[in-house]
């Protein structure tokens, strides 16, 4: 009976001292930090994640001339978030308003070599007919080689169609880098629509530009509910 007391007891004690252990353990950040210490890390990592993210829709929209200072502050918003340099459009086509903006930031632990730069569209609108322009990311890198356009002073642009369930999405990638791109898209707008819009932004409108000769047929039809596979128009 003695032997048997007189194990419950070492039993008790162990199991007090592992406790014991573990705890210091956790408030000594061993493992973790305290549960406390743990929880308020989780909240604080949620509310980073929240304030990586600017997403606004604009009722009234916002006139790129008449609202020129409110047009530039939302840019300089995101410049502060990315990194990478975003391209401001000095000059929108006329008609087209500023609707909508998303933009999300790299995490903040992302080393600044990485390819986390963060990016954003911002959506403009002229009646029923709307364009996104999208800086960041690496977008088209997946569409392989699209249309390539060439203007009389070397700006190269490429364009490719994305057949979805929504329709034909005309893209259009008029700049950037193989870290991050300038890209225009829209349902309701055709290619040289786009293509007059960048020439606008880019300071080049009017500008003569041409289809540069490849010597493959570029696969510009995108099906993406087929996969990766293309279809050449």
């Amino acid at each position: 009976m003695k032997t048997f007391v007189k194990t419950i007891t070492i039993l008790v004690v162990l199991a007090a001292a592992s406790y014991w252990v573990y705890d210091q353990l956790e408030r000594n950040y061993l493992i973790g930090g305290s549960r406390e210490e743990r929880a308020a890390r989780e909240l604080e990592k949620r509310k980073n994640s929240l304030e990586r993210i600017y997403s606004e829709k604009f009722e009234p929209v916002i006139d790129s001339k008449e609202d020129a200072g409110e047009h530039k502050s939302i840019y300089a918003r995101i410049e502060a978030m990315v990194r990478f340099p975003v391209l401001y459009p000095e000059v929108i086509s006329e008609g087209y308003k500023l609707e909508e903006v998303y933009a999300i930031a790299p995490s903040p632990n992302a080393n600044p070599n990485s390819l986390d730069k963060g990016g954003f569209w911002i959506a403009y609108r002229n009646g029923n007919k709307v364009f996104k322009l999208t800086e960041g990311g690496e977008g088209t890198k997946s569409l392989g080689t699209g249309n390539r356009i060439k203007f009389e002073k070397g700006t190269l642009m490429m364009s490719w169609i994305l057949d979805g369930k929504n329709g034909r999405t005309n893209i259009l990638r008029f700049g950037g880098t193989l870290q991050y791109e300038y890209t225009l898209s829209s349902l309701e707008l055709e290619e040289k629509e786009l293509i007059d819009i960048a020439a606008e932004i880019l300071g080049i409108k009017g500008e003569s530009w041409e289809y540069q000769e490849l010597w493959f047929k570029p696969s510009t039809i995108i099906k993406p509910e087929e996969g990766n596979e293309t279809q050449s128009e």
